[in-house]
């Protein structure tokens, strides 16, 4: 959850279908998937501390990061085989 501008947002990650903001005023959620992996596996969702449009997720394939609070996604340098030993 983040507020700016005296607005609060709400980020869920769904199991096996993506990430889910509940933005302010709405009614309902909506789905985050642009540049995430197909049926993306949402192990966790971290938003910067110092600037809520920057969101960090982990999925199956890796981390991603957004800058536009998860309009669009973009893949982190980080191994496809996992973190070296």
């Amino acid at each position: 959850m983040t507020t700016a501008s005296n607005y609060i947002y709400v980020y869920a990650g769904a199991e096996k279908s993506g990430i889910y903001p509940l933005s302010p005023g709405a009614n309902q959620w909506e789905e985050l998937t642009n540049g995430l992996p197909a049926d993306p596996l949402v192990a966790g969702i971290v938003i910067h501390p110092n600037d809520p449009e920057v969101i960090y997720t982990g999925t199956q394939d890796g981390p991603y990061r957004s800058a536009n609070r998860g309009n669009s996604w973009e893949r982190l340098d980080y191994p496809k085989t996992g973190a070296p030993p």
